[in-house]
């Protein structure tokens, strides 16, 4: 899983919202990335932060699409507009692995 956190220099909830419109139609006509499983957007109460929960089949597959970016997508006007934001301060991608642990019921 990655977690992108796009920062915003101010509260504005209109604003992350468009931002996640923006994205998502950025992505509209161009295939998606190798190994992208699903992505999950969530705006912070005050909209000083946008969280994009992404499911990803690893973290190589991940970075290589961060790292080699489609033509389609550096081509696309939408795309580059979401990325240059208004008030965007910065993008922090963590990555995590998941963990499932089964323990037996105690009767």
């Amino acid at each position: 899983m990655v977690l992108a956190t796009r920062k915003f220099d101010s509260p504005d909830a209109a604003r992350a919202d468009r931002l996640v419109d923006a994205v998502s139609e950025s992505g509209a006509g161009v295939p998606p990335a190798d190994g992208l499983l699903s992505a999950h957007f969530s705006v912070s109460v005050d909209g000083s932060q946008v969280f994009d929960c992404a499911l990803w089949v690893s973290a190589d597959a991940h970075r290589r699409a961060v790292e080699n970016r489609s033509a389609g997508l550096e081509t696309n006007v939408r795309w580059r507009q979401a990325h240059a934001w208004p008030g965007l301060v910065g993008t922090v991608f963590q990555r995590f692995r998941p963990l499932l642990r089964l323990t037996p019921s105690h009767r």
